[in-house]
């Protein structure tokens, strides 16, 4: 009765190590291609964040006054010696009766803490030069002129880009390398600020650099 005893014990633990060596074996393969696959995630390169879509410019085909009319910020200029110390600058611009344009523009000088207000009358001109009354539309460029001691002095401002919702303009200043950007906001996006130099440098290779204004202090 003893050794039947033992036989059996034997028995049982070989036949308990059989099964254990058979459910690894059939485990196997599905162990190793759980560690191939945490292998081949780990040695990928991580997912790179697709670049930002280009801004897609639309433009007024048509310049009209009345949409032209209102309060802009100037949110982007080329630095030059006559205004690169201003900040805070914005044009109002109102219609007058006879269809020439009133600008109150005003800016502040910071090293000598003060506001400053300028007042103008311009006339739109068309591409001949020539005025036009303020319900006529006409294909942009426009440019608007600013007559200064009785007619003496001409200083023009090229509005050569209008947004279609005419949310910004892009403008050509008087004298060599004046160029600036309006906006019915304080300031504007990035990807808008690349597009709208891109456009600007198409149509003036020479324009300098623009310089954009921040959030802080433009309001």
């Amino acid at each position: 009765m003893p050794m039947l005893l033992g036989f059996s014990a034997t028995h049982a633990k070989r036949s308990l190590y059989s099964f254990v060596c058979g459910a690894l074996m059939l485990a196997a393969p599905e162990i190793a291609s759980a560690q191939a696959t945490r292998a081949a995630t780990a040695a990928a390169p991580a997912a790179t964040t697709a670049p930002p879509s280009a801004v897609i410019l639309e433009l007024a085909t048509r310049y009209s006054a009345e949409r032209y009319m209102g309060l802009w910020y100037k949110v982007g200029k080329t630095e030059i010696p006559s205004n690169e110390l201003r900040t805070r600058e914005r044009y109002e611009m109102l219609l007058r009766y006879d269809g020439a344009v009133r600008v109150i523009y005003t800016y502040y000088l910071p090293l000598s803490n003060q506001w400053k207000r300028v007042e103008d009358y311009m006339e739109p001109l068309d591409k001949n030069g020539s005025t036009f009354p303020s319900d006529h539309r006409i294909d942009p460029p426009v440019t608007f002129r600013i007559n200064r001691f009785g007619n003496l002095l001409s200083v023009d401002y090229r509005t050569f880009a209008i947004d279609a919702n005419y949310q910004w303009a892009l403008v050509k200043g008087p004298g060599t390398g004046s160029y600036f950007v309006l906006s019915r906001s304080p300031t504007i996006p990035e990807p808008l600020r690349r597009a709208l130099t891109q456009l600007a440098k198409r149509n003036y290779p020479d324009m300098g650099n623009l310089v954009w204004s921040s959030l802080e202090g433009e309001k």
